[in-house]
C-alpha cells in the first residue's frame, strides 16, 4: 500500500490508489469520525459481509480464489465423489454435476463474488482517479462533492436491501425450481440431500447478495457521475496528450470494462441456466425464443450501461472541446483581418510579425485538434470492449446451433 500523497505533492494516474487517500478526501470537506475500517472503504461503511472480509484482511484475489475452490473443486467435485453420485464422462445429458453447474461453480460464482469484493475499491478508484488526474478545475468543490457521493454509498439500508432480495431469491430457488414439480429440470444434486441442497442453497444467497451489491452501487454510480457533470461549480478539465489517451478520463472507460465482464457473467449464467434443458435431453420448444432473448438482452445491456456511464463526460468533452477551441478560432480570425489591414498599409513588418503569430495560433489550434479527446476511452479499451461483446453473442450462437441439430455435443 503506497503513502498518502500530500496535496502539494504531483498527481500521478499510474500510482495504484490508496483507499486512505478517500478518507483524505472525504475529511478535507468536513469532520468525519469514522473507525479504522470505515475510513479505509466509505463504499461498504455497512455491508456486514464486506466487514468479514475485512477481518480477515481478504480482498478480492482471496475471495476469487476460495470461492472458486469451494463453489468448484468441492462442491462440484470432491462431495459428489464422496457420495458416490459423480458422474463425468459420456453424453452430457448424463452428466452429474451438469455442464451448467460445473460452468456456475468455476467460472461465473467465483468471477461475480470476486467483482463484489473488489465493487468498494472499484467505484473509489474511480471518484479519487478524476481528482488525482486533475480533471475537475475546482478541487475544492470536488472533494465537497466527493463527500456527498460516499455518504450515499455508505448508507445501510443498501445492504439492508440486498440481504432481503437475496433471501428472496433463495427462497425462490428452494420453494419454485428446487422442490417439486421441477421446473424446467430436476436439480443435479438431489442424490447428495440434504448436504448437497444446502450447499447449493448458500451459493445462491451468497451469489444474489454479491450481485444485488454490484447492481445497486453500479446504479449510484451512473446517478452521480451524471450529476458530477451537470454541476455549475464542477468543470470539467480534459488535458491534451494525457498518458491514458482520454485526456484525464480514461478512468470512466476503465470502470466501464469492468463492468462489461460482468455483465458477460450475468448473461452466460443466462444462457447456461435456459439451455439446460436440452443439456439434459429434455427439449423444450421455447428454447429457440430463450436464446434469441438473450442475446438480444446482452445486446442492450451491455451498450446501454457502457454509454450510461461514458455518456455525460462525452458530451461535457465536446463542450469543452469547443470552448477551447473557439477561443483560439476567434484568435485567428482576429488575426487574419489584421495581416488584411496591414497588407494594404505602409507598416510591412507588422504584416509579417501577424503573419508570424497566425501561424503559431494555427499549429496550436491543430494540435489541439487533434490531441483533445471526444470519448473518455483509449484506443485499447475500445479494442477491449469490441471483444468482450463478441464472446457472450459467439457462446449464445453456439446453444442455437446446438438446440436446432447443426452441432451435436452428445
Amino acid at each position: 500500500m503506497t503513502d498518502t500523497a500530500s496535496p502539494a505533492e504531483p498527481l500521478d494516474a499510474a500510482r495504484p490508489v490508496d483507499p486512505r487517500e478517500a478518507t483524505l478526501l472525504l475529511e478535507s470537506a468536513g469532520d468525519l469520525r469514522r473507525s479504522s475500517f470505515d475510513a479505509e472503504y466509505p463504499v461498504d461503511r455497512w455491508d456486514p459481509v464486506a466487514a468479514v472480509l475485512h477481518r480477515f484482511g481478504w480482498n478480492w484475489r482471496h475471495v476469487f480464489a476460495f470461492s472458486l475452490i469451494f463453489f468448484g473443486p468441492i462442491e462440484k467435485l470432491l462431495i459428489p465423489w464422496l457420495q458416490g453420485y459423480l458422474t463425468l464422462g459420456g453424453p452430457l445429458s448424463e452428466w452429474r454435476p451438469d455442464l451448467e453447474a460445473l460452468l456456475v461453480g468455476f467460472i461465473e460464482w467465483p468471477i461475480l463474488i470476486a467483482f463484489y469484493a473488489w465493487s468498494a475499491e472499484g467505484v473509489t478508484r474511480l471518484f479519487i482517479g478524476l481528482e488525482r488526474n486533475r480533471s475537475v478545475e475546482s478541487s475544492k468543490a470536488y472533494r465537497g462533492f466527493l463527500r456527498e457521493a460516499m455518504e450515499s454509498f455508505s448508507r445501510p439500508w443498501w445492504s439492508v436491501l440486498a440481504g432481503i432480495l437475496a433471501v428472496g431469491i433463495t427462497l425462490a430457488a428452494h420453494l419454485f425450481l428446487w422442490t417439486p414439480p421441477y421446473d424446467p429440470v430436476k436439480p443435479w444434486f438431489l442424490d447428495g440431500e440434504p448436504l448437497s441442497r444446502i450447499i447449493a442453497l448458500f451459493g445462491v444467497l451468497v451469489g444474489a447478495y454479491a450481485g444485488v451489491q454490484l447492481v445497486l452501487r453500479e446504479f449510484l454510480v451512473v446517478r452521480w457521475l451524471w450529476r458530477l457533470w451537470r454541476l455549475p461549480t464542477l468543470r470539467l478539465r480534459v488535458h491534451p496528450g494525457h498518458p491514458d489517451g482520454a485526456g484525464g478520463l480514461g478512468v470512466i472507460a476503465q470502470h466501464a470494462l469492468y463492468l462489461s465482464v460482468i455483465a458477460f457473467v450475468f448473461l452466460m449464467t443466462l444462457a447456461g441456466a435456459v439451455y439446460l434443458p436440452a443439456l439434459r435431453g429434455q427439449p423444450n420448444p421455447e428454447l429457440r425464443g430463450w436464446v434469441v432473448a438473450v442475446v438480444a438482452a446482452y445486446l442492450l445491456l451491455v451498450p446501454g450501461l457502457f454509454f450510461a456511464l461514458i455518456w455525460p463526460a462525452h458530451r461535457r468533452m465536446l463542450r469543452y472541446r469547443e470552448d477551447r477551441l473557439g477561443v483560439l478560432f476567434d484568435r485567428i480570425d482576429r488575426l487574419f483581418d489584421d495581416a488584411e489591414k496591414s497588407a494594404s498599409g505602409p507598416r510591412a513588418g507588422d504584416f509579417k510579425e501577424i503573419v508570424e503569430r497566425l501561424d503559431r495560433y494555427r499549429g496550436l489550434y491543430a494540435a489541439l485538434n487533434a490531441d483533445l479527446p471526444r470519448w473518455p476511452l483509449p484506443t485499447s479499451i475500445r479494442r477491449q470492449l469490441r471483444l468482450s461483446a463478441l464472446i457472450p453473442a459467439a457462446y449464445s450462437l453456439i446453444t442455437l446451433l446446438i438446440d436446432i441439430g447443426v452441432l451435436d455435443w452428445s
